[in-house]
């Protein structure tokens, strides 16, 4: 089975979502499958496309989704159900600022997340949703049982140097 890694991007009212193959084998950036949930906490709607259908496979307005934890949720199962040819090794999430230091992907720490949080001032419309999501990957990963997802959590926040 081939490998693929899960990026996000969490706004103030959606979770946009890719799927990207990986490995030696997958030409660079090949995305297997995204999508979206917009209008989190007001009128949530969710769109998919596969990359195989080469159209969108998935349009519904969704009631239950009021936090971007029940969005990833969504969005989790929805790729576990359509993206079967690819196993999940790593689940990636855009961050807004990462400060003087952070300039590339880093591995979700409890330190680095304190260390995030403490930029929320640079940039308070965008990093206090980034980081919600990258809570609630890893929330929604353990409600999961799915500890692989959790132990792979990466986002672009950077590293020193």
């Amino acid at each position: 089975m081939d490998a693929g890694v899960l990026i996000l991007n969490a706004g103030s009212s959606s979770l946009k979502f890719a799927v990207f193959k990986v490995g030696e084998d997958a030409p660079a950036f090949e995305v297997a499958a995204r999508g979206q949930v917009s209008g989190i906490g007001s009128h949530p709607a969710f769109t998919a496309t596969v990359a195989a259908a080469g159209r969108e496979v998935a349009s519904e307005h969704l009631r239950a989704i009021h936090s971007h934890q029940q969005a990833i949720a969504h969005a989790l199962n929805w790729v576990g159900e359509h993206v079967k040819t690819l196993r999940l090794i790593g689940i990636g999430h855009r961050v807004v600022h990462g400060g003087p230091t952070r300039r590339r992907p880093a591995l979700i720490t409890p330190g680095l997340l304190q260390e995030l949080e403490g930029l929320c001032p640079l940039a308070p419309h965008h990093q206090p949703h980034n980081l919600a999501a990258i809570r609630a990957v890893a929330a929604t990963a353990i409600a999961m049982h799915t500890t692989a997802l959790v132990g792979q959590t990466a986002a672009p926040a950077g590293d020193s140097g």
